[in-house]
Parts: C-alpha cells; sequence; structure tokens
C-alpha cells in the first residue's frame, strides 16, 4: 500500500542519512539548552519575586519552536535540494522565515477545524453514550491529525521557496486521502506504542535518567521521520519524484 510504500521511504530518508540527522541536530540542541538553561534562571528568579511563570513558559516554548523550524528547514532543504554543505549552519534567514510564516498560516487554517470538532465533540457527549464519544473522539481525532499531515505537507515546499505551498500541497494530496488517513492512524499508533514502552520501563524499574535518556532518542527519532513523511509527500505528489 501508497502508505506503506511512504513511510519505508521515510526511513530511508532518515537511516540513509543518520550521520547528517546528528550533525544538523548539535547547534539546534547547543543553543536550547543555553536558552533553556539562561530561561530556567531567570524563571526561577522571577518566580520568587512574584510568582508568574507565565511569561517564562511561554517563551520556552516560542524558543523550542523556533528550533524546531530551524532543524527542520535544514532537513527538507537537505533532502530536496542536497543542500549537504556546513550542516552546522543555520538555514538561511529567507527560508527560515518563509517557513515560520506558513507554519503561523497553517495554524490559522487549522482554528475552524478544531472548533467544529469541539463543537461536535461537546454535542455527542451531551447526548449521554460514552461508546459514541469514544468513537466521535476515535475518528475525528484522526481526520484532524489527517489534515495537519496535508497542511503540514506544505513546509517542506515552504522550506525550499516553492510558490504558494499550502495550495500546492492541498491540490496534489486530494486524490491520496485514503493514504493520508492511514498514514495518521500509522502515526497516532506509534505514538502510543512508543509512550506505553517508556511507561513500562519505568514500571519495571529501570533509572529514571536511563528512560529519560531513551525518551529523548525515541523523540529525536520520530521528529526526523516525521519530518521525512512531509518531506516525501512534498517530493512525490507535488514534485512528482518517485518512491524507492
Amino acid at each position: 500500500m501508497q502508505a506503506f510504500r511512504i513511510l519505508a521511504h521515510a526511513l530511508r530518508q532518515v537511516f540513509g542519512n543518520f550521520r547528517q540527522a546528528l550533525v544538523m541536530s548539535v547547534l539546534p540542541l547547543m543553543v536550547g539548552l543555553a536558552a533553556g538553561l539562561g530561561l530556567f534562571v531567570i524563571g526561577a528568579f522571577a518566580h520568587r519575586q512574584d510568582g508568574s511563570v507565565g511569561g517564562f513558559l511561554f517563551t520556552v516554548f516560542l524558543i523550542l519552536v523556533l528550533l524546531m523550524a530551524w532543524l527542520a528547514v535544514r532537513w527538507h532543504r537537505f533532502v530536496l535540494l542536497d543542500e549537504s554543505k556546513n550542516l552546522l549552519a543555520p538555514p538561511s534567514r529567507a527560508a527560515f522565515w518563509r517557513y515560520v510564516g506558513t507554519m503561523v498560516l497553517t495554524v490559522i487554517l487549522m482554528i475552524p477545524a478544531m472548533l467544529v470538532t469541539i463543537g461536535v465533540l461537546y454535542a455527542v457527549h451531551q447526548g449521554g453514550i460514552p461508546a459514541l464519544t469514544f468513537i466521535a473522539i476515535l475518528v475525528l481525532s484522526v481526520l484532524l491529525y489527517a489534515l495537519t499531515l496535508v497542511l503540514g505537507t506544505a513546509l517542506p515546499g515552504a522550506a525550499v521557496g516553492a510558490h504558494r505551498p499550502i495550495g500546492a500541497a492541498w491540490s496534489a494530496l486530494k486524490p491520496a486521502a485514503g493514504t493520508i488517513v492511514l498514514l495518521t492512524i500509522m502515526g497516532l499508533v506509534s505514538y502510543e506504542v512508543i509512550e506505553a514502552m517508556l511507561d513500562m520501563f519505568l514500571a519495571i524499574g529501570l533509572p529514571t535518567s536511563l528512560v529519560v535518556i531513551l525518551s529523548a532518542i525515541a523523540y529525536w527519532l520520530s521528529t526526523f521521520i516525521g519530518l521525512s513523511v512531509v518531506t516525501t509527500l512534498w517530493g512525490h505528489y507535488v514534485e512528482g519524484r518517485p518512491l524507492r
């Protein structure tokens, strides 16, 4: 099936370029750790002064989003444009801000779908039928994440400077609705499996520090696999590249 071919292609992207992925991750990780440490000190001081941590948490979130965009742009351009020189360098400012702008627009476009989902779930829940509520949550969650995957496919296009990447991704993926839904289900199941395994490691008594390290490795890998899935979707459906 096409969804499995896309996932296999994405896995080959990651593990076939594992060293490059590690190198790309070094500088964002160092910047993130330095910023996190500095913000932790500032946040602790602010909490002692007035007990407020809202601004601190928002700043941490914003930095994480920008670092994620940094890493994503480098990876998309490495795969799609073979931009393999100086992998430690940050992406060009133009590519970075195109990516961030497309991310913001994607979030804005998701808001109506999220509001509709919340409204439907509330109405179903008010009906008082637990089984129907569970089914509605399951179906609507898959559809919402599938929409996120479609819109997220525009991000590699933004990274490489494509014209109107959201419109291009939407048009190209219309015939692949079943593939998108199946990829979404596979992603959600994979996430739940990872969470269950980490909980099991804690339950059987593995040291917390080891579980934290395993969690970091698992989420690092899942991040690159997710980036590779949308890169593959863009490359195959929009640019017409063959799947290996």
